[in-house]
């Protein structure tokens, strides 16, 4: 037996979806009351889906209904806060939404790339070699920059985006 998915809009326009186990079908229950079940007590009564509105066969950009796994649609999965509604079940990808959620994940990953470049810092501070202290603040200073000069709006379909990896410099 197969999992559904119900798929929901939220109230600021994103779309979330949901795999629903088929075991927890009631007997006698039809499909179409199951899901209606499963989301009124799965996603509108939970306080972080508040104003949900399920959107009945959904259909991602590449024309397949939507299915669980990030091999089905990678760049969609890339950026699950970034799907918008366009009506008639079609769901599309918000270019700068889905920007928004990359840059959080470059700066992410910068801040990451932090505590190793200020114990280098520190450690050529300590040992008074300025040049090396020089160096490594240019690359804390460019990791600073970083989200600033990226160049995210050039890139224009979802899966340019997903592939798209910034020049970290050091």
């Amino acid at each position: 037996m197969n999992d559904e998915i119900i798929v929901f809009e939220l109230p600021d326009g994103s779309v979330r979806y949901a795999t629903c186990p088929r075991k927890n079908k009631k007997p006698g229950e039809t499909n179409s009351q199951w899901l209606l079940r499963v989301f009124n007590k799965t996603i509108s009564g939970n306080p972080q889906y508040a104003g949900a509105k399920r959107i009945l066969n959904p259909v991602m950009p590449d024309g397949k209904h939507l299915v669980p796994g990030p091999d089905d649609h990678p760049a969609e999965h890339a950026f699950p806060g970034a799907w918008r509604h366009l009506g008639g079940g079609n769901i599309g990808i918000d270019m700068p939404a889905a920007r928004a959620v990359k840059l959080d994940r470059i700066r992410e990953e910068r801040n990451g790339r932090f505590p190793s470049l200020d114990a280098e810092w520190m450690k050529a501070t300590g040992q008074k070699n300025q040049a090396q202290a020089d160096l490594i603040e240019a690359k804390r200073q460019y990791l600073r920059e970083l989200p600033q000069t990226v160049g995210l709006d050039a890139i224009e379909t979802p899966e340019a985006l997903a592939a798209f990896e910034p020049d970290w410099g050091v």
